[in-house]
Order: structure tokens, then sequence, then C-alpha cells
């Protein structure tokens, strides 16, 4: 399980390169698609984009998360080469445990604070998230 999981962040890193930065307005989020509402995790794949390029301002306007999980697979990925990096998350598991629940929470919050900002139409927090009004969305084309 974990080798596949591996290989498929290995898989994914030149897709973050080859992928261009420009804005996209289209997503492949099936919460979105089917509410029109952004999730938690909207704008991820866009801001592993612009970390992997190197552009970290643009990324946190994506989705700030995206500097955790772009951690995350570069550990991943480097656990696959160099095996002792496993034992480096085991012998610090006391810390990574209650982290992965301090980062649920906070993911959770984040995403309740941007569908809010979203559906009041928020002019002072909107103006830190991406905008994804302009964003295409299954619901909205079938509501015009």
């Amino acid at each position: 399980m974990i080798k596949n999981i591996q290989l498929l962040a290995i898989l994914l890193l030149p897709a973050y390169f080859i992928m261009p930065t420009g804005d996209s307005h289209f997503t492949i989020c099936p919460f979105f698609h089917l509410t029109g509402v952004p999730c938690p995790g909207c704008g991820m794949g866009r801001a592993l984009v612009h970390i992997f390029h190197l552009h970290f301002i643009e990324a946190l306007y994506f989705n700030p998360f995206g500097f955790l999980v772009a951690a995350a697979q570069c550990y991943v990925i480097l656990s696959f080469f160099f095996p002792s990096f496993v034992s480096i998350y085991q012998q610090y598991n006391r810390f990574f445990v209650p982290g992965q629940y301090i980062f649920g929470v906070l993911f959770i919050g984040f995403g309740l604070v941007r569908i809010w900002a979203f559906v009041t139409a928020n002019a002072y927090l909107l103006q830190y998230f991406y905008d994804f009004h302009k964003t295409f969305s299954l619901m909205r084309w079938l509501q015009t």
C-alpha cells in the first residue's frame, strides 16, 4: 500500500512542473461541481503547481495548505529512495499524531471560513481567497 502511494507521489511530481501556472477557470472537484461552493481542498492542485514553480505568494492565495501537502509529498518521495526516512516518522510519531489532528481541525476551519465568505460574498475575506465565482461549475451551468 505504501509503495503505491510513493509511486503515485513520484508520478505526480513531473505534472507540477509541466502544468502552466496561469489562472485556470476549471476544477475537477466533485464537491464544487455539485454545490457551486468551494471545499477546503479546492485550489490545492493549483497551489502545488505554484509551489513547485517557486511562486509562493500565489500558492498561498489558492490554498495555504498546499505547503503542508507539498512537504508531505516530498517526504513520501524521499522515503521511497531513502527508507531510513520512515524510521524518522516512527521515532517522532508522538508529535505527528497530534499534528494530524491539528491539521484536520485547521483544514476544516479554513474550509468553513472560505465557504462562509463565498456564500455571503464577504468582500473583506474574499480578497484573501481565490475568486471561485469565475470558475466553471456544473451546478451553476445547469441553473443558467
